[in-house]
């Protein structure tokens, strides 16, 4: 998707660089229990990529929160992929739309640290709901240095963000070199 975007912004002429703030890490599970399951969740591709290395029934449908982590899905293997265009509300509630509580548990792929309440939204309409810690997302610990160099020679106009905890981090990185003030012009998406 980043490279996909990158082509899109050269295309327009937008110059682009590249900055990586997480690090996925998959953790070491080999399987995960589906007895019962009848249907996968993920939340983001990291997750999908991660479900992949657990060796997963990929006749058991998988609901993806947005369109780009469908279509992960699809490009691993899975069969059945259903897409929320959006949301973890919009995945819940298409979940619900399509499923039936009686029919078995739902595993949802997650990383260590992850946003957003789609247990709760579950659960209310009667899901049994089973969240796997499947990855971990390593901070970076400094910025590179053509950031930093393009930071103070106000080069950036614009920082495109992925997830609350990319923001999160770059902003920790930002005060770790003392570049708040250098930011004052750049816009954040």
């Amino acid at each position: 998707r980043r490279q996909r975007q990158m082509c899109i912004r050269d295309s327009l002429g937008i110059e682009a660089a590249l900055e990586p703030l997480l690090t996925v890490r998959n953790l070491d599970i080999e399987s995960l229990d589906i007895n019962g399951v009848q249907a996968y969740l993920s939340t983001s591709a990291n997750g999908v990529r991660a479900l992949t290395n657990t060796k997963p029934d990929f006749s058991i449908p998988l609901f993806a929160v947005g369109d780009a982590t469908a279509n992960i899905a699809r490009h691993c293997g899975f069969k059945v992929v259903h897409s929320a265009s959006g949301d973890v509300a919009g995945l819940a509630n298409l979940v619900a739309e399509i499923l039936d509580p009686s029919n078995g548990s739902l595993i949802h792929a997650v990383g260590a640290s992850q946003a957003g309440d789609i247990k709760g939204e579950l659960v209310k309409f009667g899901f049994e709901y089973r969240e796997e810690i499947l990855y971990e997302t390593d901070p970076s610990k400094s910025l590179t240095p053509a950031t930093v160099a393009s930071i103070k020679d106000g080069s950036i106009g614009a920082v495109l963000f992925y997830s609350p905890r990319t923001a999160e981090v770059f902003l920790h990185l930002l005060r770790k070199s003392r570049l708040v003030r250098s930011c004052r012009n750049i816009t954040a998406v």
